[in-house]
Parts: structure tokens; sequence; C-alpha cells
């Protein structure tokens, strides 16, 4: 019999990892618009690299919603933690609903996820097609709270203690990246430095 407590630890392990990724994108491309246009004009192919590789993984983290699996094999998901542990029917409901609610932002993104993530499908691909997947604005950041309730219900139940937050701490330093990108531009305009002055100072 699988012990719930240790899938709920893994699963989330999963959810941190999740929602520490997510950070790191807002913290790089939505925070302050001003700063990423200035990252991005700075070192463009870096930076819009790093943008389409942080958007694939997180269109993988919400896709990790997957159906529970069958036999053998099972997935660490929502569905595999509402189905396959046991639940009093009050919990169950509950955890039915945050499931629900996470779903319905899965089916936003899921055809990026199997056609041009996960897998290559040729009719997109040979068709370029564009983005696949959109959503409203903020819906990404209710998606990581709808998450964090799904898992207090779960935890609530299994350990009878209050949820650990998926969100950590500090969990990003982007600032540091982007104060060493505005100080390299400064003295990159100081006729009167030197090169050795220059990287002194932009790495300090």
């Amino acid at each position: 019999m699988v012990d719930p407590r240790r899938v709920l630890n893994e699963f989330y392990n999963l959810c941190v990892e999740a929602r520490g990724d997510f950070d790191l994108y807002r913290s790089m491309f939505e925070n302050d618009p001003k700063k990423t246009t200035l990252c991005v004009d700075y070192a463009p192919y870096f930076f819009n690299d790093f943008g389409r590789i942080i958007t694939r993984s997180l269109v993988l983290h919400v896709c990790h919603t997957d159906p529970a699996g069958s036999g053998s094999k099972f997935n660490p998901t929502t569905n595999y933690i509402l189905q396959n542990l046991t639940w009093p029917s009050a919990v169950r409901a509950n955890l039915a609903r945050y499931n629900d609610l996470l779903m319905i932002f899965r089916a936003k993104v899921e055809s990026a996820r199997s056609k041009r993530i996960a897998h290559t499908d040729l009719h997109s691909q040979m068709n370029r097609l564009g983005a696949m997947g959109a959503f409203n604005r903020g819906e990404h950041a209710k998606f990581f709270a709808d998450l964090q309730s799904f898992f207090d219900v779960a935890y609530r139940h299994v350990f009878a203690a209050s949820a650990p937050p998926i969100a950590v701490g500090s969990s990003t330093d982007t600032h540091k990246v982007i104060r060493a990108i505005e100080k390299a531009i400064l003295y990159d305009r100081c006729d009167r430095c030197t090169e050795a002055q220059r990287a002194n100072a932009t790495l300090r």
C-alpha cells in the first residue's frame, strides 16, 4: 500500500520546483517591464532564449497535473492524489473542487505541451503554427494559488498540521543579474573607466 505521507512529500517537492520556476519567470519577464526591456536589449539572444526555455518548463510543470496513470505506472499528480489515495467524502469533495480548477487552466496550455514541447506534432511543425494555448492575465498566478489550496487540503488531512507553502522566500536572485547589467551599461558609457575598473565595478 502506498504511504500517503511519502506521496505528499514528493508531490510537495515538485510543487516547490514548479513555483520556483514561476517566480523566476515573473521576476525576469513580468515584475518590471522596463528592466526586462533593458536586459533583452543588452543581450537579446540570451534573454529571448531563456524566456523560451523557462516558458516551456512552466508548461510542463502545469501539465504535471496529468492523469493518474494506470497499471504499475503512476504519475505523482493531483489526479493521482485525488483518485488513488483514501479520503473522507468531505475531503475528497474539497480536493475535487480545487483539482477541477487546476484542470481548467491545464486545458488552456495542454496543446502546447502535447504538440510542441513534450512531443512534436508533424502538422503543427510543418505549418509553423504559432503559440498554442492562451489564458487571461493573472490566470497563471491563480493556478499556483489553487495548487497551494489543493495541497493544503491534502496535507492537513494526512499530517493533521498546516501545509508548508510551495512558494519559498528568496527563491530567486534575478535582481542581482539585472543590477549587474545596469551597472555594465553605466560603466560602458564611462569614458574615463578602464576595462578592469568596469569589470570590478560590475561584479561587486
